[in-house]
């Protein structure tokens, strides 16, 4: 059983989400009934899970959820990019039929995947921009590593320093946008103002200032 005096926290991942948005309607209200009456704070960790959750946090005169991305630990972040412009590919295979050209239609740029059947020792300080399409767009632990490493971000993200880039458009208009994204991305400096964002933000002290959490 937990102490009377401890603070108890739900951090919502976007399947939770889904999960909640998925069952009756009753089911719903019950679980947040729960969360009403037995947590003390939620948080998510981006702009659009907030207002997924939102939605139903007001339907239940519950406040909106907080964004406090995940905990992290960092060790030796970068310092600044490689000299050779490098791109990693990281997307969900739903995405696959509006990106799965982008390496022909700019040949002149090296873009790998993050696949661990084809590359399977992916190094942070050997790429520049990080392109990130995925099912649940959350910020995950690569676009992490990435943003901690001062690298450049273009994502389905709606968060800080993640280069949103709107899916929800015709895939001419999505593949026109993404090509110039990648290809401006040559020009990008070191993204010094992410880096000290997420360093900040990943430091376990933060979950715990926060939340007001005492040890």
């Amino acid at each position: 059983m937990p102490r009377p005096d401890c603070v108890k926290i739900q951090y919502w991942m976007p399947w939770d989400i889904e999960g909640l948005e998925t069952v009756a309607g009753s089911k719903m209200v019950l679980c947040l009934e729960h969360c009403k009456k037995e947590v003390d704070y939620h948080f998510v960790n981006e702009v659009f899970s907030q207002k997924r959750l939102g939605k139903f946090f007001k339907f239940m005169g519950m406040p909106e959820p907080e964004i406090l991305p995940l905990p992290s630990e960092v060790v030796d972040a970068e310092t600044k990019l490689p000299e050779k412009y490098k791109v990693l590919l990281d997307v969900d295979e739903r995405w696959h039929p509006m990106i799965r050209t982008i390496k022909q239609d700019l040949p002149y740029i090296q873009i790998d995947s993050l696949d661990f059947a084809t590359n399977p020792i992916v190094k942070v300080e050997d790429y520049s921009l990080l392109v990130s399409f995925k099912d649940f767009a959350t910020v995950d632990e690569a676009i992490r590593r990435m943003l901690i490493n001062g690298r450049n971000v273009i994502s389905n993200v709606q968060a800080p320093y993640c280069g949103y880039l709107d899916g929800q458009v015709d895939v001419k208009t999505f593949k026109q946008t993404l090509i110039k994204a990648v290809r401006d991305g040559r020009y990008l400096k070191f993204n010094k103002a992410a880096q000290e964002y997420y360093v900040g933000l990943v430091d376990p002290k933060t979950v715990y200032g926060q939340a007001e959490i005492s040890h």
